[in-house]
């Protein structure tokens, strides 16, 4: 999966550099951060796991958005559905449908929306998974 968002790998970024300088301190035996090395590392931690929701609270919403439209979607598509109350088959029907979530009990799609529509959402389905008997995906 392509991530969308990069700066989220800035908090772990910053975690490989304090490893560096904490390998480099030790080696070079710097008495003041050795003093303070615990508290630092306590509040590193904090200050990093509160970095680190908003910016995949955002980096989630971002992809959300992107998965909507049918040009930037990195969902699967569904290319054929068959139960027996509805056939569903993306190049009969000249349609695109994505395969937003399968879970234990039901299996749900939707249409994606053209980037030129702005203020729509997409038409989401849901069907029993007991009900279907084949569902083909492609990326």
């Amino acid at each position: 999966m392509v991530i969308n968002s990069r700066f989220i790998i800035t908090p772990y970024i910053l975690t490989i550099l304090l490893s560096i300088f904490e390998v480099y301190a030790i080696q070079k035996k710097i008495k003041y951060y050795l003093r303070i090395r615990t508290p630092f590392i306590y509040f590193f931690l904090f200050i990093n796991l509160i970095i680190i929701y908003p910016l995949s609270q955002r980096a989630g919403a971002n992809q959300a958005i992107s998965d909507i439209y049918k040009e930037t979607s990195n969902l699967p598509k569904i290319k054929t559905i068959i139960s027996p109350d509805i056939i569903i088959r993306s190049d009969i029907d000249n349609k695109t449908y994505l395969l937003f979530l399968v879970d234990n009990d039901f299996v749900t799609f939707f249409t994606p929306l053209n980037k030129d529509e702005k203020n729509a959402y997409p038409i989401i389905k849901r069907i029993a998974k007991r009900d279907i008997t084949l569902i083909e995906t492609y990326f």
